[in-house]
């Protein structure tokens, strides 16, 4: 299948906001995924309260048309949209074989109040945690290993974010870098990753 599991919606505005209140996604098997193991899409003004991603495998994703991605959490991003509302808690999710050119763990896409916490991800092709154009991302306590390129990059105004206490071990498969990317941020905290 292409899309495993599916929250919300980014239909057009016209249609209104479609709004997501106490989800919970918990102790979920997700396998051989061709393009998104969990998937959270908000239409411009939409608000998701309490949504929480916890203690779900999700495994062999892609390689689809962009990479496989483990959990996407997307937002409005055309220009004058309201960003969505409300806070996503990804937590204590085991995501492993990501595969494809841009194959990403977890991918956030213009969202904000995010808390990403005790996951465990390894052998994603590309990125372990990918960020853009979403603030206020906690990163905290994830195990982050053999991934292609960075552990975790935010780019693009990913501002007020923190990233504390993160494992990393052998990044850069494919290429040299650096276990952390950080490009066009405004007020980044990263303390005590190893």
């Amino acid at each position: 299948c292409g899309v495993a599991l599916n929250i919300g919606t980014a239909m057009d505005e016209k249609y209104g906001a479609q709004n997501t209140e106490s989800a919970l996604i918990v102790s979920n098997v997700f396998r051989k995924s061709h393009e998104v193991g969990i998937h959270v899409s908000a239409a411009a003004k939409t608000e998701n309260k309490d949504l929480r991603i916890a203690m779900n495998s999700i495994s062999e994703v892609g390689p689809g048309k962009n990479g496989g991605v483990g959990i996407s959490i997307h937002g409005a991003y055309n220009k004058g949209d309201y960003e969505p509302t409300g806070y996503v808690s990804i937590d204590s999710n085991s995501i492993s074989g990501m595969k494809g050119h841009n194959a990403q763990a977890i991918r956030l896409i213009h969202y904000s109040n995010i808390n990403i916490t005790n996951n465990a991800i390894r052998e994603s092709e590309h990125i372990g945690i990918f960020s853009i154009a979403s603030q206020r991302v906690f990163i905290n306590g994830n195990h982050i290993s053999d991934v292609g390129f960075q552990a975790i990059a935010l780019h693009g105004q990913s501002n007020d974010s923190l990233l504390t206490n993160n494992y990393f071990n052998n990044w850069g498969r494919r290429a040299k870098t650096s276990s952390v990317l950080i490009e066009n941020i405004d007020q980044v905290k990263i303390a005590n990753n190893h």
